[in-house]
């Protein structure tokens, strides 16, 4: 399982967010937004004295850190926030069940912004703003998807049968199966997305949000089973 950091990047949203400013720079800065879930400050980079994180820590120093940041306590808001800049409850998606999940859909997105400027735009894991027309990323402003449905893998609308390990997502709304464990999964699929931007030379925008650390809490025996030897006990 790869490593993966929350990176927040409203500094740079805030410049690349204004037309004028793409429209004044020739050379687009390629951006990525990683969002992970339920993870907290738990790595050492952080200041967790019982981790040990480097490839996190190391992907935290190069990357844009902010230290006064605010969210929501629930992950829906959270990211209908990071999508429009506006307090979640403005967006409709202020919560994360019983239809308060799904972000209107007059909402600008970053990735509508984005895309009228140039960019190709991806999204890969965790969406949780809506599971059909006309709330799905594809319709908010993503030339490209692949994400689970619900809040998490296993959840009553995700695809029957998904277990972490060779799953079905959702390529651009159709089911599709992949193989290997979710989190290297979206890693994968967001490298090819890369790949393919580079060869046509498209700048890029890009929102990862893998599902790990959300509950159930499950990895491949390589990860598992050394810490269970050491005497810890199994969630």
């Amino acid at each position: 399982m790869r490593n993966y950091f929350i990176i927040t990047y409203f500094i740079l949203f805030s410049l690349i967010l204004s037309r004028s400013f793409l429209a004044q720079n020739k050379k687009f800065p390629n951006v990525i937004v990683i969002m992970t879930d339920d993870m907290g400050n738990n790595i050492a980079g952080l200041g967790n004295p019982w981790l040990n994180t480097p490839s996190m820590d190391k992907l935290k120093n190069e990357s844009v850190y902010l230290t006064n940041f605010h969210q929501n306590l629930m992950c829906t808001p959270s990211r209908a926030a990071i999508m429009t800049g506006k307090y979640a409850l403005r967006t409709g998606a202020w919560r994360t069940s019983v239809g308060r999940s799904n972000m209107r859909t007059e909402e600008i997105t970053i990735a509508e912004i984005f895309r009228e400027n140039g960019y190709k735009t991806g999204s890969f894991g965790k969406w949780h703003l809506g599971d059909t027309w006309p709330y799905r990323s594809i319709d908010q402003g993503f030339d490209e998807s692949v994400n689970l449905r619900c809040g998490g893998i296993s959840q009553i609308s995700d695809y029957w049968g998904n277990d972490y390990f060779d799953d079905t997502y959702y390529h651009n709304g159709i089911p599709q199966k992949y193989v290997g464990f979710c989190t290297d999964v979206f890693f994968d699929e967001t490298i090819r997305f890369i790949r393919e931007c580079k060869k046509s030379n498209d700048p890029f925008m890009i929102y990862l949000a893998p599902n790990v650390t959300h509950l159930p809490k499950i990895v491949g025996e390589e990860y598992s089973k050394p810490f269970i030897d050491k005497g810890h006990k199994r969630n």
